[in-house]
């Protein structure tokens, strides 16, 4: 065969890099050359390109059954096209765009497994390249969970990497499956029993048949968990499924809150109580309620944890000797143990989070288990050098803080000797201020 003069560009749009199999034979073609009278460039086993076709975007060579567009730019304005098959009969005829722009070509459904394709001049002067066709992959459908009126979250199995899409009386949602294949997405509300979910999965661009689900009547509501009461306390706060009514009895009085839409409570109980005061606390949603969960009023605890900044690598504070420190943020969880003295350091390991993230702390110990809950914190403005006749402070503080600079009570104007303060502030959580001298001399 004739080898032309086109210069082309091929990549395809298909659900998966589709592996060769070892058992299929290699192309055959017969030397050829470019119109640079350069022999073509071989890419895959005996396919033929032309020197500046860009074949990475067809898997050496081999394409799948899912694929459903190629995508071809030729250098020759109106030149038309075909796709045969090995018995040389055309299938799909195609006309490049004008100006060299890409163009797309349909091929949905167009190739069987199995099968060597061509695409050619329509007057099938000369083939321009070759492809083998495997079987695409398929996506199994995901699995899920009971979901119940009280549910807030919704749980299952999938494909590691997929992308999870659910729809729920009309709601749409989407998670993604971890790496340990399960996963595990937040709704913005409880349903009805009887609202019907519809979800499948997605990736690399295939989708999975969609199952479907009924919302179920709840039998179970688990109890709240509730932090420590220490004898200072005169709040009880803890965390309960979104939306529900907290009811807690402190000495025979009754108190109740509806939990957030996070399910965090803070109920207030009016005064203090002394240590081993019992408080009971049910929670109670759509007619269901939990069992009932029993604690007692602790002694107040030396439990000191120091302010902890965002920039920070350790958290820190004293406690009780030797106690087992656990710490959560986010759902990434540090642990560590207390010294002799009672002072504990617990490594990040890395790990940094934004202002105002939510850190709970527990200590365990003889004396106890004591519980606090605090937010991170702005970290400490950094000031670069500030002299004499400068009309700009630099500096670096964390993003979207706002920057209060103060120099020697005035604005924009600095003199040598002046002290620079600068503090920052992020939904109302301050950074401690910073404060340096201009300078005389640069």
């Amino acid at each position: 065969m004739i080898g032309l003069a086109c210069t082309s560009i091929l990549s395809v749009s298909t659900g998966v890099q589709s592996v060769k199999a070892e058992s299929q034979p290699p192309l055959q073609h017969s030397q050829r050359l470019n119109d640079a009278m350069q022999p073509f460039k071989t890419i895959g086993e005996g396919t033929g390109w032309f020197y500046d076709l860009l074949a990475n975007n067809l898997f050496d060579g081999y394409i799948s059954t899912n694929t459903t567009t190629i995508n071809l730019k030729s250098r020759f304005n109106s030149k038309n096209y075909a796709i045969r098959d090995s018995d040389n009969n055309s299938l799909k005829h195609f006309t490049s765009s004008n100006n060299g722009a890409p163009y797309d070509i349909d091929v949905t459904g167009l190739f069987k497994a199995g099968q060597n394709y061509y695409v050619t001049t329509s007057d099938d002067v000369g083939v321009i390249f070759s492809f083998h066709v495997v079987e695409g992959a398929e996506l199994n459908v995901p699995t899920i969970n009971k979901v119940t009126n009280l549910d807030t979250k919704i749980t299952g199995t999938g494909v590691p990497g997929a992308t999870i899409h659910l729809t729920i009386a009309g709601n749409d949602y989407n998670g993604t499956v971890n790496t340990s294949g399960n996963y595990n997405i937040s709704l913005n509300k409880v349903y009805p029993v009887n609202s019907q979910i519809t979800l499948y999965q997605e990736k690399d661009n295939i989708k999975s048949d969609s199952i479907t689900a009924t919302v179920v009547e709840a039998d179970h509501l688990d109890g709240p968990k509730i932090n420590t009461v220490t004898d200072q306390d005169t709040t009880v706060t803890g965390t309960a499924t979104p939306g529900a009514n907290v009811h807690v009895t402190v000495n025979g009085l009754n108190f109740s809150h509806i939990a957030s839409p996070t399910g965090d409570f803070s109920i207030n109980i009016e005064k203090k109580y002394p240590a081993n005061t019992p408080i009971s606390v049910y929670q109670e949603l759509n007619g269901v309620k939990s069992d009932t969960v029993e604690v007692y009023v602790q002694l107040t605890a030396d439990f000191i944890v120091n302010k902890i900044k965002s920039d920070a690598n350790n958290i820190t504070g004293s406690t009780h000797p030797n106690a087992q420190i656990s710490i959560r943020i986010h759902d990434e969880d540090f642990s560590g143990t207390a010294d002799g003295n009672g002072n504990f350091n617990i490594n990040l390991q890395g790990a940094t989070f934004a202002v105002g993230t939510e850190v709970t702390i527990t200590s365990v110990s003889s004396e106890g288990t004591f519980t606090k809950t605090l937010q991170i914190y702005p970290r400490d403005p950094i000031i670069g050098l500030v002299f004499a006749g400068d009309d700009e402070i630099r500096g670096t503080v964390d993003p979207g803080a706002s920057v209060t600079i103060n120099v020697g009570g005035e604005k924009y104007q600095t003199t040598a000797g002046a002290t620079v303060t600068v503090s920052t502030s992020i939904n109302g959580l301050e950074s401690d201020p910073v404060t340096t001298t201009v300078n005389l001399n640069r």
